[in-house]
């Protein structure tokens, strides 16, 4: 069961159902390879890894790989889940519970496996208000920065951004000339 002496751990998913979720998540996935080129020159020199979650914490992408080794140790990598109710306290499952940008640094993680870490996330809200995923930024608490806080944020809101977009060209005869 969930205790703070987790392994690190998790339950996680199988590929069919990564599969299904990464194609529930396409408008979403379909914007995060622009982003993740901008804001990986800058955070890949800072030895983190970049995940995107869905909406039940289940992550469906990792978007910076440089930091693999310790991303494997803690699994942060596709399929694992981050909800609270598997992992405790995290920033992938409390920017879903909270429904707003936070932080989680060193000991505020519930599992003791992860007091060496930091991780910044923020969740991605659709055109119609309900939380469609999570953007998180996770590395050693040592090399904590916290204006790594401000480049989560501006991903998480340039992605929502471009969700309005497509919502709005599909619905709208001509929209996408008109967002354009």
């Amino acid at each position: 069961g969930l205790g703070p002496e987790g392994a690190a751990n998790p339950v996680g998913i199988g590929d069919s159902e990564l599969g299904d979720r990464r194609d529930r998540l396409g408008a979403l996935l379909g914007h995060t390879d622009a982003l993740a080129a901008e804001a990986s020159a800058d955070l890949a020199r800072r030895r983190v890894v970049m995940v995107l979650a869905d909406e039940e914490g289940v992550i469906v992408q990792a978007l910076a790989p440089s930091y693999s080794e310790r991303a494997v140790e803690s699994r942060l990598v596709p399929g694992a889940r981050w909800h609270g109710h598997a992992r405790g306290t995290n920033a992938i499952g409390t920017a879903i519970t909270e429904r707003r940008s936070v932080a989680v640094i060193g000991g505020a993680h519930y599992e003791r496996a992860n007091h060496a870490l930091f991780c910044y996330a923020t969740p991605i809200v659709d055109p119609w208000g309900d939380v469609v995923g999570v953007f998180d930024v996770t590395g050693d608490v040592a090399e904590d920065d916290p204006s790594i806080a401000a480049s989560v944020r501006l991903v998480g809101a340039s992605l929502e951004s471009a969700l309005r977009a497509s919502a709005y060209a599909a619905a709208t005869a001509g929209g996408a000339r008109v967002v354009e």
